[in-house]
């Protein structure tokens, strides 16, 4: 199992956080299933992401921007996913699995807030 590293922006690196959890796998896999598609509604994808936020710690207002926000706020909220997600990329500690989840959430994301920009 994976042991899980959060980066803390102020600038002192990496802290050991508990091993990555299945739920906080899952929750990544389903994600990305429902992000297959760039052209998936809103309300398709807004339970699974919530469920990224809360399983990966990720502070509550992203989480509420993507479960509840307007199409706007929510857009904001996947970027703010994408760019918590791409911090902890970098942590030595995460499992190849992860990292590939980690990448495909991140690259599926993006996409999706690309088409649906408007």
């Amino acid at each position: 199992m994976d042991n899980a590293c959060s980066y803390d922006t102020v600038g002192e690196g990496w802290h050991r956080q508990p091993s990555i959890s299945p739920e906080q796998i899952e929750s990544l896999k389903d994600a990305n299933a429902a992000l297959v598609s760039g052209f998936v509604c809103l309300a398709r994808i807004r339970e699974p992401l919530g469920l990224v936020g809360g399983y990966w710690g990720m502070d509550p207002e992203i989480i509420l921007q993507v479960s509840a926000g307007s199409p706007r706020t929510a857009l904001r909220g996947i970027l703010a996913m994408s760019d918590y997600l791409a911090k902890l990329q970098g942590s030595p500690e995460l499992s190849e699995e992860t990292s590939r989840q980690i990448s495909l959430f991140i690259e599926r994301a993006n996409i999706w807030v690309r088409i649906n920009n408007i």
